[in-house]
Formats: structure tokens, sequence, C-alpha cells
């Protein structure tokens, strides 16, 4: 199921662009948690809809606006009410319940994403894009193998889990293990 949501947005990329193609699209996967529909500019106004833009408003995310405005928004994932299952299923393509993880993931906590199961930076890999990750992963942290660089991206600056996520930052690469995990 993985390898066909993969396959899925590459032929949908390559759709997109009506030059000759030389190279593989650019692919910027955006994941913001705890976003209400409106806090993101581009959902203020659409152009050529009958809703009006405010007077006074003005974008607080100029940048995210000029990036949607250039590709393609999914809008219609419908996710879990923490953020560790919808990250898990994003990752996987499978639902939480069949990875494990269907609640937030806790200090302490031993769980993460099955390595048995692929993962969007391993299956893009494969398929010759480069796959790094700034942010928060909260998907598993106990073993090397279940990090961010563990589970398929090449580095990784970010948080790995709460309570930590405001207050430490950790980043590393694939050929550099962290000293402690």
């Amino acid at each position: 199921m993985m390898t066909r949501l993969v396959a899925s947005l590459l032929a949908l990329c390559a759709c997109c662009n009506t030059e000759a193609v030389t190279s593989p699209p650019n692919i910027i996967f955006v994941l913001l948690d705890d976003v209400g529909f409106a806090d993101i500019g581009y959902n203020r106004h659409q152009p050529g809809t009958a809703a009006k833009p405010l007077k006074e408003f003005v974008s607080m995310s100029p940048h995210i606006d000029s990036l949607a405005a250039k590709g393609v928004r999914f809008t219609q994932h419908y996710v879990h009410p923490t953020c560790t299952p919808s990250r898990a299923a994003l990752m996987t393509g499978h639902y939480s319940s069949n990875t494990g993880l269907t609640i937030a993931a806790m200090p302490g906590s031993v769980s993460g994403l099955p390595l048995h199961l692929p993962t969007t930076p391993q299956l893009m890999r494969q398929a010759g894009y480069e796959a790094h990750m700034v942010g928060k992963w909260h998907l598993g942290h106990a073993q090397w193998a279940q990090t961010p660089v563990g589970r398929g991206f090449q580095t990784f600056s970010g948080v790995r889990i709460l309570p930590f996520t405001h207050s430490f930052l950790f980043s590393y690469a694939q050929n550099m293990p962290p000293s402690r995990l």
C-alpha cells in the first residue's frame, strides 16, 4: 500500500510539470500539528470563490502560501486526535492500528514504528531521492533503528519525543549516530 502511495505521489508530480522532465521533481512534504483550517493563509480566501477576504487580512504564512500556489496540496487526510498515530499512518501508509502506535508516544516508551514496515523516506530513497527531516519525530527513540535516520532519513534536526518537544534540539546524520539516545 505504501509503495502505491509513493508511486502515486511521484506520478502526480510528474503530471503537473508541463516542461520536459530531465530529472525527478522536487518534493517538499509539510506536516503541521494543531493547525486550524484558517490558520494557513491560502485557506482564508480562494480566488474565484464567493468568499471575500477580510479587509484586514494579512497572511501569517506567506512562504507556505507561495509553496502551495506552485504545488499540490493534499487537504483531506483525516487524522487521529494525537500526533503519533497520525505520523505513523503517514510514514507507513498503514492505519495506525496496524503499526502498533495508536496513542501518543511518551517518555520512557520503547515503542516505535515496526521495522518490517517500509517508510516514505526509505521508499523515496529507493526511487533516487534524498530524504531529510526537520521538526518533530515522535515515532520512537529507544533504539537507533527507531530514530528518523534509522527509518530512512539521511539527516534529522529536531525533537524526538515529549515532554522535551520545546526544550531540546537533536541533530544527527546517517553516518553519525548520536552519542546517546
